[in-house]
């Protein structure tokens, strides 16, 4: 006996199984797009912040060295309801 799990990578031999074939592949491709899409979301985080992880190494996310509000290095923040219209 052939069990339908056996028949289940192969492409559908009648009408009443295509429905099933057609959502499988379209979740698969869906899948693999998802996978894909956080796979490049990382590697342009990576490649936008190498300069960081040349300079201060992988340490700096954990490193509580750097007190932006101590040193007073952040610049001054800049409203922009002077500016607006009335």
């Amino acid at each position: 006996m052939h069990s339908p799990a056996a028949n289940a990578d192969t492409a559908p031999r009648s009408l009443d199984g295509i429905g099933d074939w057609v959502f499988r592949n379209i979740v698969a491709i869906a899948g693999w797009f998802v996978l894909i899409t956080l796979f490049l979301a990382a590697f342009s985080m990576y490649w936008g912040g190498r300069e960081a992880f040349g300079e201060f190494g992988w340490g700096f996310l954990t490193s509580t060295d750097w007190d932006p509000v101590q040193e007073n290095t952040a610049p001054p923040s800049r409203s922009t309801a002077p500016s607006s219209p009335p």
